[in-house]
């Protein structure tokens, strides 16, 4: 068995670096003191430019709204918004939101992003409380990128028009509402890795519900075999399928549907192939960058780095490109463990800053496939 051919990621990551432009830190602290710049953070976001960054110190804050703004919002710790909407972002915006909570309870505006032709990302981002109540269902309308890493979603959300692209994340459904997918993908495209998904159970008069819905969208799945996507459990009646409605399904063997004596799917076309799965491990980009890709023991694979850039669909490779600025940092042949790479990030990374990850894998079919893509925003 070949070893992996590792490639100096440490010169790619220089070179991106310094190619960035200055930027501003604006710090927001609920209870004011030297070096406060606001108390609240929707005055923070009014005085942002493009490129800036807003620092939120732990409290609770008011609903915000990022209205054409392309700006970076990371929380230190235990840092709860009321609400936060990121809408109107041009070609050339990008938002990064990290390191918060936001709930949105008890308000007519749901918490998300639309109307978006600029990239979104929300890393580490927990939408409603945890096994609570409370909370309103994030909504993702019309957002041309949009990227969920290692989130955890508590009241369910919607994704329309949108390409979507959720990693190491989680979703479940709140307790005691009317039955419903916990998530749902119409029209646009969606691809997800190591994600569970759990769909809401028989309570009272809840009726226990699909984990996803699809309605004419384009959804692949891919996993190391470690996550569920499961209906919600049944007593009295039948359990449903874990993945329904219309459109193309896309998944890896490895992929865990749970649906008891239900088909694991039910409606859209469903192809299982094999697919390359990828995920940023480790502590934040300041400290290091550690990268784990998994898939089929003795196929080949090429891993490439580079800065987030706009998605370039390639039907021929089962997916989208999500980088711009491409470095190939490692190949090789894929044994029975996953590979891994640990690299000390020795470049000066400023805050915000945001790197993507792709793979291409041979897969036991005799084609390739296109990973899912991997970005990683240092919020330290």
């Amino acid at each position: 068995m070949s070893r992996p051919l590792l490639f100096p990621v440490a010169v790619a990551l220089a070179a991106a670096v310094s190619g960035l432009c200055a930027q501003r830190t604006w710090v927001v602290a609920a209870n004011g003191g030297p070096g406060v710049d606001f108390t609240d953070v929707p005055p923070a976001i009014a005085a942002a430019n493009d490129g800036d960054v807003i620092v939120v110190r732990s409290g609770a804050y008011s609903a915000a709204m990022m209205d054409g703004k392309g700006v970076t919002l990371v929380g230190e710790t235990d840092v709860v918004l009321a609400n936060l909407l990121v809408t109107n972002l041009t070609a050339g915006q990008a938002v990064v939101v990290g390191d918060v909570a936001v709930y949105g309870p008890f308000t007519l505006v749901r918490p998300g992003a639309a109307d978006c032709l600029g990239r979104v990302l929300f890393e580490r981002v927990q939408f409603g409380p945890a096994n609570a109540s409370g909370g309103i269902r994030a909504r993702f309308d019309r957002v041309a990128d949009l990227r969920l890493s290692s989130c955890a979603i508590h009241a369910g959300a919607d994704f329309a028009d949108t390409q979507v692209t959720l990693t190491d994340s989680t979703a479940e459904p709140p307790p005691f509402v009317s039955a419903g997918p916990t998530l749902t993908f119409g029209g646009g495209a969606g691809v997800m890795s190591r994600c569970s998904v759990s769909g809401p159970s028989e309570f009272l008069r809840v009726v226990p519900a699909e984990a996803i819905r699809m309605n004419g969208a384009a959804l692949t799945i891919t996993d190391d075999g470690s996550h569920l996507i499961a209906a919600g459990q049944a007593t009295t009646v039948a359990q449903p399928s874990a993945i329904t409605g219309s459109g193309a399904l896309l998944r890896d063997p490895r992929v865990r549907l749970i649906a008891d004596t239900a088909p694991p799917v039910s409606g859209p076309t469903d192809t299982v192939r094999p697919i390359a799965s990828l995920q940023v491990l480790g502590p934040h980009l300041g400290r290091a960058i550690e990268v784990d890709l998994a898939g089929p023991t003795g196929e080949v694979f090429a891993l490439v780095l580079g800065l987030p850039g706009p998605l370039l669909p390639l039907p021929h490779l089962g997916g989208s490109v999500g980088l711009g600025t491409l470095s190939v940092v490692a190949q090789g042949v894929f044994t029975a463990s996953p590979f891994h790479l640990s690299i000390p990030a020795r470049a000066p990374l400023p805050r915000g800053f945001t790197i993507a990850w792709q793979a291409v894998a041979g897969d036991t079919m005799g084609g390739a496939q296109l990973s899912n893509f991997a970005t990683y925003a240092r919020t330290d």
